[in-house]
């Protein structure tokens, strides 16, 4: 319960930092132009149902295999090889860490929506850490991240473009 509540106050803090130092506040937060410009594109391009199969199917296979997969692969040779240490956890941090970034940075998206995609990535990879940690099988570890990081594209793709557009 420790460890949960001080990630929570961690991600709480994270997104008040966001929205704190983000310059034009109503118009990002509250009105979501840029996701629903983001996804009016998409779907005009690529048509509404192969929106749907890219954001939900295709985006979490790359990204999870891209940007998670190095700590997936450090974890999975780790458990392998049975180390089992303090540095084997902060090593698999900052392996998380350093991608997740990158991606969350990639994303042409104003500052609190790049917030949210790291956050996102940081989950997904804690997640995977702490599956392999508790020895749950490399395959859970590898399937549990992208099922979610699917479900939950599926899941904002349907809430945008029912309610927001």
């Amino acid at each position: 319960m420790k460890k949960f509540s001080v990630l929570a106050l961690g991600v709480i803090t994270i997104v008040f930092i966001f929205i704190f130092y983000v310059p034009n506040r109503y118009n990002e937060i509250f009105t979501f132009n840029p996701i629903k410009n983001f996804m009016k594109r998409e779907v005009s391009v690529h048509g509404l149902k192969e929106a749907v199969i890219i954001f939900s199917v295709l985006a979490p296979l790359q990204e999870e295999f891209v940007y998670r997969g190095p700590v997936w692969m450090f974890c999975f040779i780790s458990f392998l090889l049975g180390v089992k240490d303090h540095w084997q956890k902060v090593i698999a941090l900052l392996i998380l860490f350093v991608p997740t970034l990158v991606w969350a940075m990639s994303h042409n998206y104003p500052p609190l929506y790049q917030g949210c995609v790291f956050l996102g990535g940081i989950t997904s990879g804690l997640f995977i850490i702490y599956l392999m940690e508790k020895k749950h099988g490399w395959w859970i570890t590898l399937f549990l991240p992208i099922l979610l990081h699917g479900l939950f594209n599926l899941f904002f793709i349907l809430i945008i473009w029912k309610f927001l557009l």
